[in-house]
C-alpha cells in the first residue's frame, strides 16, 4: 500500500512551521527588549539620584564661595 502525500500540504505545513518559528522569535525578541528597557530604566533612576547628589554638593560649594566673597567685600559703614 503506497502512501501519497500532497506537495501542496507539505508546502502549507512548511509555511505554517516557518510562521510559528518567526512568531516565537519575535516573542523572545520582545522579551529581551523588555528586559533591556527595565535595565536602562534602573540605570537612569540611579543616575538621576547621582545627579541630585552632585547638584546638592555643587550648590553647597557655591554657597560657601558666595559667603567667602560676601565676607571680603567692604561695607559702607567703614
Amino acid at each position: 500500500m503506497a502512501i501519497t502525500i500532497d506537495p501542496a500540504a507539505i508546502a502549507a505545513a512548511a509555511a505554517f512551521v516557518g510562521i510559528l518559528a518567526t512568531a516565537a522569535g519575535v516573542f523572545i525578541w520582545f522579551g529581551k527588549l523588555s528586559h533591556r528597557i527595565d535595565v536602562v530604566e534602573a540605570d537612569v533612576k540611579e543616575l538621576k539620584g547621582d545627579i541630585k547628589q552632585i547638584l546638592g554638593i555643587l550648590h553647597t560649594h557655591q554657597g560657601y564661595h558666595q559667603g567667602l566673597i560676601a565676607g571680603e567685600l567692604p561695607t559702607d559703614a567703614d
